[in-house]
């Protein structure tokens, strides 16, 4: 895995696991129910994680991932698990 895309797979796990379960609300067909109002003022996972992920912190996630094959999820909970 490469670093370019491990940080953006890591990024990507933490953005999934930092929305709340009752936000990822589905349909009967598993697919995401989109219906409801949208704002551009609701914040985005990625954006909550914004000035909360250093660089060593990326480092280290990364490190994880490619070097000690890690899960990536499992980095990410545990990741967010350490900012509350």
């Amino acid at each position: 895995m490469t670093t370019r895309f491990g940080a953006a797979t890591l990024l990507a796990a933490l953005a999934s696991i930092a929305v709340a379960p009752s936000a990822m609300q589905r349909g009967n067909d598993e697919q995401r129910d989109l219906a409801g109002t949208w704002s551009f003022s609701t914040l985005t996972a990625l954006e909550r994680l914004s000035g909360r992920v250093s660089a060593a912190d990326m480092r280290a996630m990364n490190y994880a991932a490619d070097v000690e094959h890690r899960d990536v999820a499992a980095i990410a909970r545990q990741f967010l698990a350490s900012l509350r």
